[in-house]
């Protein structure tokens, strides 16, 4: 899926509270970041960006 600023959404899964953060600031520049602290969290988001819900 790509942002109205024409950057790609990219959902980063990453359940580390220092090293989420720091990889979602590398990636910004050219992606649009999700940031999930967990596994479940993170299949949450990918099934509401999908348009479906569980």
């Amino acid at each position: 899926m790509t942002t109205a600023d024409g950057r790609p959404s990219l959902l980063l899964v990453e359940d580390d509270i220092v090293l989420g953060p720091l990889i979602a600031e590398l990636l910004d520049p050219d992606y649009r970041i999700r940031l999930a602290a967990n596994g479940q969290d993170g299949l949450r988001l990918a099934l509401t960006d999908a348009g479906t819900s569980w």
